[in-house]
């Protein structure tokens, strides 16, 4: 079966100033990283990021088309393996799962 999945992560971003600034640096970070090996990731953010000190954090969806999955839960251990790869440090948790044709 062919699953979309969408999971989301935290990207903590140093150094900035405001919430664009954080946004365009986290935007930039995670397609730098997954551009490497998963160029097919698509990636948006969720929500306003919280800036304390000068870091940020920003939630980010990663969504990824699964094919030939044996099952949801298949479909999601591949989906959290190609992005974790790619942001190792980067906690991810399943946000959507759908079945596509």
């Amino acid at each position: 079966m062919n699953y979309h999945v969408i999971l989301q992560g935290a990207i903590v971003v140093r150094g900035v100033d405001g919430e664009e600034e954080t946004i365009n640096k986290a935007l930039s970070l995670t397609s730098r990283l997954l551009n490497k090996s998963a160029s097919f990731v698509e990636v948006s953010i969720e929500g306003e990021p919280v800036i304390v000190a000068n870091t940020g954090l920003v939630a980010i969806n990663f969504s990824l088309k699964v094919f030939n999955a044996m099952s949801e839960d298949h479909a999601v251990k591949i989906a959290k393996k190609v992005v974790g790869q790619n942001l190792p440090s980067t906690p991810l948790v399943l946000k959507e799962v759908n079945d596509i044709e």
